[in-house]
């Protein structure tokens, strides 16, 4: 009898031939292949045949092309969410991206990866922004869109392709397709922040003071705990941990602005998170009520809708900007890999550009 088990991301066989035991890669990992190729060993040492693994994985049985693709898919699937190294928000995200290629596959009966094609990607696409016969609300955007699109071509494909299952990604078209236009991300005024910070509930008015002081992402705050502010140092520790991955997959260092220190320090506490949710934890729910109570309050103050809670981090940059802050420090801030990344941030104001034409 043989034996597959998993070892890393490739599976293993384990058998015995003439009271001597072997054990070697089958150089996949996939398991419905390894089994494939544990019937065949099997058949060969019943037979008086030694299995040559080498041999056996170039001469397996398959046509390229001729597996079934839905079967493929919930193997990654149950893999990737499984996987508690990734973050909880990721696994969520990627399971949806799952379903939505699922369905497509079988609302058209595509079952064998031999049956996709360019044109079923392109086709794929047009049915998630809705124009595949209305079966969808074109309600997706192009980012999003893309994002998925490289999911997966990386993690389905890609993969396919290196456990020699198929021999083209079908995706590249699909994605050369798909344009984002990125619109001026128009940021806060100063007069803007001030008034919203003044008409916010506590909880709310701290929160956004984070985000304007410090520059960091809505999530990063949300997952900011006690002990990642160290006061007598004066410095914020954005750390990338298992329970909320950074953006770039990077811990950085911000500073503690003197205002910060003064509304924090008078409340810290040992451990904890700095907002956390009625259960004690960093879930989501808390923070998806500050936006809501965000939103309303910015409605109330005659605010553009379309400045998010988002944006008070673009505002951030544009306000240093405007202060003759260097670009590059900046960017360290934002915690950015790119300065160009840094540049699309930058906005020069209507009153500003006004002061600075009489100068001509």
């Amino acid at each position: 009898m043989a034996s597959v088990y998993l070892l890393g991301k490739k599976y293993y066989v384990q058998f015995y031939y003439n009271n001597k035991k072997y054990q070697k890669s089958l150089k996949t990992s996939y398991k419905a292949r390894a089994l494939r190729l544990q019937a065949i060993i099997e058949q060969k040492i019943n037979s008086g045949e030694f299995p040559d693994i080498s041999q056996l994985i170039y001469i397996d049985d398959y046509i390229p092309g001729s597996q079934n693709i839905i079967d493929f898919i919930n193997q990654v699937e149950s893999e990737t969410v499984s996987n508690h190294s990734l973050s909880i928000s990721y696994r969520k995200r990627v399971a949806i991206y799952f379903k939505n290629f699922r369905s497509y596959l079988e609302e058209n009966n595509i079952k064998k990866f031999n049956q996709i094609s360019n044109h079923n990607m392109i086709e794929f696409s047009n049915f998630r922004q809705g124009r595949a016969g209305q079966k969808r609300n074109s309600t997706i955007k192009p980012k999003t869109l893309r994002d998925e699109l490289i999911f997966i071509k990386t993690k389905i494909f890609e993969r396919a392709i290196d456990e020699n299952l198929i021999n083209n990604n079908p995706c590249k078209l699909a994605l050369k397709q798909i344009r984002i236009y990125a619109p001026n991300k128009e940021p806060f005024t100063e007069s803007e922040i001030k008034k919203l910070i003044k008409h916010s509930p506590q909880n709310l008015k701290l929160f956004i003071q984070l985000l304007y002081f410090t520059g960091c992402r809505t999530g990063e705050i949300k997952s900011l705990m006690w002990p990642d502010i160290d006061f007598e140092k004066r410095l914020i520790y954005i750390r990338n941990t298992q329970e909320h991955q950074t953006k770039n997959r990077r811990n950085r260092v911000v500073p503690l602005h003197p205002k910060l220190y003064e509304l924090l320090e008078p409340i810290k506490k040992d451990s904890g998170y700095v907002f956390p949710s009625p259960s004690g934890t960093n879930d989501s729910s808390h923070v998806k009520n500050f936006r809501k109570n965000f939103c309303k309050i910015r409605d109330q103050l005659g605010i553009s809708n379309e400045k998010s809670l988002h944006a008070i981090r673009h505002s951030t940059a544009s306000h240093m900007q405007s202060r003759g802050v260097d670009i590059s420090i900046i960017k360290s801030l934002l915690g950015h890999k790119s300065i160009r990344m840094t540049e699309k941030y930058q906005t020069t104001d209507i009153k500003t550009l006004q002061r600075n034409i009489k100068k001509l």
